[in-house]
Parts: structure tokens; C-alpha cells; sequence
């Protein structure tokens, strides 16, 4: 199986091969195709930085 080149809308595990819609964490390739991520809350400060939220 091979991986399809990476898109700026789509996100890529090299790793596992999987291909993931990221506004919808759908998998579209590899082996995980059909399931989906699931959903982790994070935050973003005023300089851009990305945080998991605190619940």
C-alpha cells in the first residue's frame, strides 16, 4: 500500500499510512479508512500556540 501525497486539506500519519479529513477526523486512506480520530478540546493563546484544554 502506498500513501497518497500530502494536501494541505487533508492530515497524513506516515507512520500508520492513514489519511484523515481533519474538519471531520474521517480516515479516507490507509487502514483505518472509515473510522474516525476522536475529538480532543484544546485552546489557542494569543501568540498562535495550540494547548489541550482544560476541562
Amino acid at each position: 500500500m502506498t500513501a497518497p501525497l500530502a494536501r494541505l486539506d487533508q492530515l497524513s500519519a506516515t507512520s500508520a499510512l492513514g489519511v484523515t479529513l481533519p474538519d471531520s477526523g474521517e480516515c479516507v486512506f490507509g487502514p483505518c479508512q472509515g473510522q474516525r480520530l476522536a475529538p480532543i478540546p484544546v485552546s489557542v493563546d494569543a501568540e498562535g500556540q495550540i494547548h489541550l484544554a482544560v476541562e
